[in-house]
């Protein structure tokens, strides 16, 4: 941990202005609505995204005045602080797909399809992300495998299923211990040997995570896959419309 500079300030308004301690605590002491960013309920759980004003990167990189925490969940203890407040905002819904899909019971039935409840997104688009909204997560993750070469530490003697799939992320939401701050149950490493290295968790995938799956499949297969399941749920749902 960095030394704070002598020159820096300790204290910063929501639009990241540098104040000193009297103002800080004025604004601290004032009304609510100033300290809250985001609140969101998750079913008994509850993300909380607030401004502290308090610089909490002690001098090591830009200021850290915001923070997003979990509250209500066992053995969950998360914790993300941001330098801005749109970035704040990106993390507070993030952190809300996280844990809507960790609540969430994924079902092996294709009519029971594992996603987020709520697809809204959670930032302006990102350039060279994919869009994942609305996909079933176990067929996603399904694809992915079955894109990837086997490689020699493979352990697919046939192609995944989306039973598997759904098993797969099954057990890792039923696990004692989710460390959201660390890799939430839809950020795979590898699955049965291959190398997915990309995080599913809510309505885009990002390019950093994009161009990790592409490393080992091949360049272009992540648009690919994702392409091919978004016009099979189209046809799907064409097909379920009256006409």
């Amino acid at each position: 941990m960095g030394m704070r500079p002598r020159d820096r300030s300790l204290y910063y308004d929501r639009q990241g202005q540098p104040i000193d301690t009297a103002e800080w605590g004025r604004r601290l002491e004032g009304p609510l609505e100033y300290r809250i960013v985001e609140k969101t309920d998750v079913r008994d759980a509850e993300v909380s995204t607030v401004w502290l004003g308090l610089d909490h990167s002690f001098g090591d990189g830009p200021p850290l005045i915001f923070e997003t925490m979990v509250f209500g969940l066992e053995n969950v203890d998360a914790q993300w602080r941001y330098s801005t407040e749109d970035e704040a905002r990106t993390g507070h819904w993030s952190a809300v797909r996280r844990v809507q899909d960790m609540l969430r019971l994924p079902h092996g039935s294709q009519e029971e399809r594992i996603m987020p409840d709520d697809d809204r997104p959670i930032a302006d688009v990102e350039p060279g992300s994919i869009d994942i909204t609305a996909l079933d997560k176990a067929e996603l993750l399904a694809a992915l495998v079955n894109a990837t070469s086997a490689g020699r530490f493979s352990r697919l003697a046939e192609p995944m299923t989306h039973e598997r799939a759904a098993a797969i992320i099954q057990e890792r939401l039923s696990g004692d211990v989710v460390e959201l701050g660390r890799r939430g149950p839809f950020d795979f490493d590898y699955v049965a040997g291959r190398p997915i290295k990309c995080d599913i968790t809510g309505p885009r995938i990002s390019a950093f995570h994009v161009l990790r799956y592409d490393r080992d499949a091949g360049a272009g297969t992540m648009a690919r896959v994702v392409g091919e399941l978004r016009a099979a749920y189209e046809r799907r749902r064409a097909e379920r419309e009256p006409s």
